[in-house]
């Protein structure tokens, strides 16, 4: 099978986005940082809120140009699956470890298991999963019910405010109390942006390289506002 192209466009977008990361965790000094490069308190959104997911989106494109072209040159799903869940463990791993050395040499708060790198080793085995799985009108689908299910817990789980809504009190009943506690049921919306990217790199992956390019624009620009 020949080898899977890659795209200016997504190469770009990572590039941002790494970039940007390096940015929000090194502002220069932390006295006086500049409000866009600050996350907001709770109900705002501030660049720096977009970071972590155009990571998840990107993951999503990744599978799509690099897992889902071997799923239609017809590679059997049992080695593809299993490759994608060794590589999602050694992710979930590596962001153990590095949350062991960082609590253990450093003096940081209370060890949290539920890091970045580990939401990402679980995003993108789940997204994976479905990719290899599911067409991808299906993937749209299970996107709209990830994102409507979720949005209907936390109503349904009365109050939205900080620290009190139903995603924090399973969080702290989960893994205690916050600022430890987080990250459980917000992995809904974690996966369906990962799911999200997928389901656009397949569309992405479908045309040409310029096209492509302006396909991402207008996805991303409509994924802003939210």
């Amino acid at each position: 099978m020949s080898k899977p192209l890659r795209y200016a466009s997504v190469d770009a977008l990572r590039g941002l986005t790494v970039a940007a990361m390096l940015l929000v965790n090194n502002p220069g000094s932390w006295g006086h940082v500049f409000a866009p490069l600050l996350h907001s308190e709770w109900n705002g959104c501030t660049p720096t809120d977009l970071v972590f997911p155009f990571f998840l989106f990107i993951v999503g494109v990744s599978i799509a140009l690099g897992v889902v072209p071997r799923v239609e040159a017809g590679a059997a799903h049992g080695p593809l699956r299993r490759a994608l869940l060794v590589r999602a463990v050694r992710i979930v791993g590596l962001g153990l470890v590095l949350h062991v050395l960082a609590w253990r040499w450093l003096a940081l708060p209370p060890f949290r298991p539920w890091g970045v790198l580990q939401r990402i080793g679980l995003c993108f085995a789940l997204a994976g999963l479905v990719a290899i799985s599911l067409s991808p009108k299906r993937q749209w689908t299970l996107l709209v019910l990830l994102l409507a299910g979720y949005g209907g817990m936390l109503v349904a789980g009365g109050t939205l405010a900080p620290w009190h809504n139903l995603a924090s009190r399973i969080d702290t009943a989960l893994l205690g109390p916050a600022p430890a506690a987080r990250g459980w049921p917000p992995a809904f919306t974690a996966v369906g942006l990962a799911a999200w990217g997928a389901a656009a790199g397949t569309t992405v992956s479908a045309l040409s390289s310029a096209n492509a390019a302006v396909t991402l624009f207008f996805v991303l620009k409509a994924a802003t506002p939210l």
